[in-house]
């Protein structure tokens, strides 16, 4: 029987591991010399044994001395009798000089004894890898003959029985101790001695995700912005299947999707990321299914409700069983990976999870760095390979238009209010205006029960003092002809009733609200009878800045750009004028150059 094999061996972690190629089949199998532990893994099974049972044999009795395994001859019951030195003289293996030790093994278990002989290169040899050898460190030959056997009728070696193992290439270094885990997409448990708990997302960030389908050859962009708190999360893709993980594969599209959950109402808004070339095509809005990768349904007496996944959650991290695998290389950088398998009926998965290391991070923030997902059918072939690059992952707070749906909601009707608050710190405020707007957005959503995507159009007024500020917004009608299941979506109130809601909570006496903004909770003081509502209320066109001065207010939505220049018209009026004035200048040059001339042009010479 022959067979090619790659073996690796580690002496400071006492760790091994074997690849063999026989017949067209890799079969990797993997050591733990402290534990005992053994894996037997073909393709993507991964199959527990026992080191100190299956594994013990002459070879790898030899093997573990090499690698200064010292405890692998006590554990499997091997007895080591003393070594002699056969001399160098005419020995060669392979054309390579070689010197020669034989010793005999006795092994407790079978009571077979095995005579093993050494070959290893003489010094000055080169080995393959270009370097010198030494003597006594590079093994070119090791030979395992049985001096006696088993009875007949028993499986094992009989009188006489040789193997031989030939060396090709040896190395005293490990270039990538990731030889040492299991491959990519193979799922063994309790491999790793070390028990590292994963990291968790945080309740608000954003990352972006390259979405490779190998087999199917598909690629998706998905631009992820979550938000637990504000219970909003918004993605951008370029397919509309972008909410899905793995996305669905699909041809790609040369137009970017935005698309808004809303989980304060249960609504999902979805519309090409330009909004203001749309043309005929309107805003899809919908109720939220739980087939997209944020949301997770329950079931609340016989109705399906479907919520907002904490973060913890997202891409299976929820899920019981999820082991740490060790390090390996993502895009070329180090990460932590921990895996999870589910089984299905036809086929299984293994995911595995990148977590860059930390002394690659320049804050305390875990940063996730890639996913994998392997999909096998039941018969070990492969289904599909999901690869998924994350980038730019940060948790800084949102810039509301993040979650701007105006597009979609300002084709109804539109009320605007105004109100003067009590802040403790104007020229803050005016410093860290966008941040104050979207808390004053969060807070008075929250105070009136509605989805902060109705509060739009916010704008900060001087008020009577620098404490003072004039609050102006516009507070959107809500949609009520949605498509999908209307279960999933909460009823909202009409926009009436909100402002009712909020003007009679502080029309009489002063409501204290806190409101977060610049990285704080602070209390902000609703000054009573400075509601106002109603069609004579007229926007004011001169905000604060945070320089302190006012410009003129913003329009609501952007108009197009208009490029001023030329027309074809002037073009060709100008065009006659140049050459008019072209050929009246070259002719008065031509009458100055000749009225400086007043010699003869010409002589004639006899």
């Amino acid at each position: 029987m022959l067979f090619d094999s790659e073996g690796f061996y580690e002496e400071d972690g006492q760790r091994g591991a074997t690849i063999v190629h026989q017949h067209g089949v890799k079969s990797i199998f993997l050591y733990d010399f402290i534990s005992g532990r053994a894996y037997d893994i073909e393709g993507h099974k991964c199959q527990k044994e026992e080191l100190y049972e299956k594994g013990c044999n002459a070879y790898a009795v030899f093997i573990a001395e090499l690698a200064g395994h010292s405890n692998v001859t006590s554990r499997c019951n091997y007895t080591l009798g003393p070594v002699a030195y056969l001399g160098d003289t005419n020995f060669t293996v392979r054309n390579i000089p070689v010197r020669k030790w034989q010793q005999c093994v006795f092994d407790g278990r079978t009571n077979i004894t095995f005579l093993s002989t050494y070959y290893y290169a003489k010094s000055g040899i080169q080995a393959p890898g270009g370097t010198e050898v030494k003597d006594g460190e590079n093994p070119i030959r090791f030979e395992s003959r049985a001096l006696n056997g088993v009875p007949q009728g028993q499986s094992g070696p009989r009188v006489g029985s040789m193997n031989t193992y030939d060396f090709t290439y040896y190395q005293p270094s490990i270039d990538d101790e990731s030889v040492f885990l299991p491959p990519e997409g193979t799922f063994c448990p309790d491999w790793m001695r070390e028990n590292k708990t994963m990291p968790q997302m945080p309740d608000q960030f954003t990352l972006s995700m390259l979405n490779i389908a190998q087999n199917a050859k598909s690629v998706n962009n998905i631009r992820l912005n979550f938000d637990y708190r504000n219970q909003l999360v918004s993605f951008i893709a370029d397919t509309v299947n972008g909410t899905h993980f793995p996305p669905v594969a699909t041809r790609q599209n040369r137009t970017l999707y935005r698309t808004v959950h809303d989980y304060n109402s249960g609504l999902a808004f979805t519309m090409p990321v330009d909004v203001w070339l749309m043309g005929g095509r309107k805003c899809a809005i919908s109720a939220i299914t739980n087939s997209s990768l944020d949301a997770a349904g329950t079931t609340e007496g016989n109705n399906s409700v479907v919520h907002l996944r904490h973060a913890a959650s997202l891409f299976g991290l929820n899920r019981t069983g999820w082991v740490y695998v060790g390090m390996k290389n993502f895009t070329n950088m180090p990460c932590y990976v921990w895996a999870n398998q589910r089984n299905g009926t036809t086929q299984q998965t293994v995911t595995e999870m990148y977590w860059l290391h930390e002394d690659w991070t320049t804050n305390v923030t875990s940063v996730l760095m890639g996913i994998m997902q392997y999909v096998t059918r039941t018969d070990g072939t492969t289904k599909e390979v999901y690869q998924t690059i994350v980038s730019d992952y940060n948790t800084f707070p949102f810039q509301w238009r993040t979650f701007d749906v105006d597009a979609c909601l300002k084709n109804g009707t539109s009320t605007l209010i105004t109100f003067n608050v009590k802040v403790d710190n104007g020229t803050e405020v005016i410093q860290r205006m966008s941040s104050f707007e979207t808390g004053m957005r969060n807070a008075i959503s929250t105070l009136i029960d509605t989805t902060p995507l109705r509060l739009t159009d916010i704008l900060i007024a001087k008020g009577d003092s620098n404490n003072s500020k004039q609050i102006w917004m516009t507070v959107l009608e809500w949609p009520q002809n949605i498509t999908g299941s209307v279960a999933n979506a909460t009823i909202q109130r009409t926009g009436a009733q909100l402002i009712q809601d909020l003007q009679s909570r502080f029309v009489n006496q002063d409501l204290k609200l806190n409101v977060s903004y610049a990285g704080k909770t602070k209390v902000v003081t609703l000054n009573h009878g400075s509601f106002q509502t109603g069609p004579d209320l007229v926007r004011p066109t001169t905000p604060v800045t945070p320089t302190g001065s006012t410009t003129p207010a913003p329009p609501g939505p952007p108009q197009p750009q208009i490029e001023e220049g030329y027309s074809g018209g002037s073009m060709a009026g100008l065009a006659i004028a140049m050459i008019i004035i072209g050929g009246v200048a070259g002719l008065v040059a031509g009458f100055l150059l000749w009225k400086r001339n007043t010699g003869i042009a010409y002589q004639i010479y006899d």
